[in-house]
């Protein structure tokens, strides 16, 4: 090749530029790894090398000295403010327009799968609003269902029942209906688990001291100690002010089937016992106002009892 023809062969590398618009990129798309990706598209493009050409070993320029990198290409030298280095500059500028762009679309694609979330656990809560499971075996195996469902579901309630409390008053099923009521079982003798269940119980007197919709009942396990004189010595003793906690006494066998077969007070164990065996539990029993059990607490633990309180307010929400 001669010099002449070497160098209109220069000439012609050194005018020649790929001049594409932005609303033509933008409609091609290019494929890396295996997928579709707008933003490689001009690395794909076989753009000249604007490098001084080697002719018989030397350069025919050497005025390239300014180095421009562009993501996914060899370095290929720029002259310093060439028309070249300027196409640079606007592929790389639309470049970052484009994954600006995505960036935007992620965060709103982000936004409307927490706003589908979101609504989606609103109407599951809406959908079962009773955030309390029902009881309906003495092994206790929580229900959660909707209201609708325990009315078809839940045949386990509280018997009738009719005592005497520290006010020589009978109390029967007919003061707590309609009512929510916590039940537990002890006995004014008791000097171990006793005294510390009296003392987280006036923890629920406390909170719904003046409320009229929540009763308490302490039933005596040894009633034949416990007389009426007995509970009201014991109520004095230990602050029981409120007029919504009943001590009772009565029938030991009626007590002992109520709390074994009605209030599963001592879950399944104690539920085929009779009155022969003696009863003695730590536990709270939460009832609705429909006679159901709602919950069951160790009276011995204050953190319970705690979240008696809180269970007792949910009932409270409910129709």
């Amino acid at each position: 090749m001669s010099t002449e023809h070497g160098n209109n062969f220069i000439q012609m590398g050194q005018s020649k530029r790929f001049a594409i618009s932005k609303m033509e990129r933008s409609k091609v798309n290019t494929k890396v790894g295996g997928k579709t990706d707008r933003r490689n598209l001009f690395f794909s493009l076989p753009m000249m090398n604007t490098t001084a050409h080697v002719m018989n070993g030397q350069t025919t320029d050497n005025s390239f000295t300014k180095q421009t990198t562009l993501p996914g290409m060899k370095p290929v030298n720029r002259k310093p403010g060439s028309p070249t280095e300027k196409q640079d500059q606007i592929i790389q500028s639309s470049m970052e327009e484009d994954m600006d762009c995505w960036e935007q679309k992620i965060v709103r694609m982000f936004r409307i799968v927490c706003l589908v979330s979101v609504s989606f656990l609103i109407f599951a809560c809406a959908e079962n609003k009773n955030s309390l499971p029902y009881y309906n075996t003495p092994d206790f195996t929580p229900l959660f269902i909707s209201e609708n469902d325990a009315v078809k579901k839940i045949n386990h309630q509280i018997n009738d029942f009719s005592f005497t409390d520290q006010n020589n008053q009978i109390i029967s099923q007919k003061e707590v209906e309609g009512k929510i009521h916590v039940a537990n079982f002890f006995f004014t003798s008791c000097g171990l688990i006793c005294p510390r269940m009296t003392n987280n119980m006036k923890l629920v007197q406390k909170e719904f001291m003046n409320d009229n919709q929540v009763d308490i009942l302490s039933f005596s396990v040894t009633p034949w100690i416990d007389d009426v004189k007995k509970l009201n010595e014991y109520a004095s003793l230990n602050e029981i002010t409120s007029p919504t906690w009943h001590l009772l006494t009565g029938n030991k066998s009626s007590i002992y089937q109520l709390a074994r077969q009605s209030y599963f007070a001592e879950e399944e164990l104690g539920f085929t016992k009779d009155s022969t065996e003696f009863l003695h539990t730590e536990h709270f029993l939460l009832v609705d106002k429909t006679k159901r059990i709602r919950g069951i607490y160790n009276g011995t633990l204050e953190l319970d009892v705690q979240q008696l309180i809180a269970d007792i307010h949910s009932l409270k929400k409910e129709p």
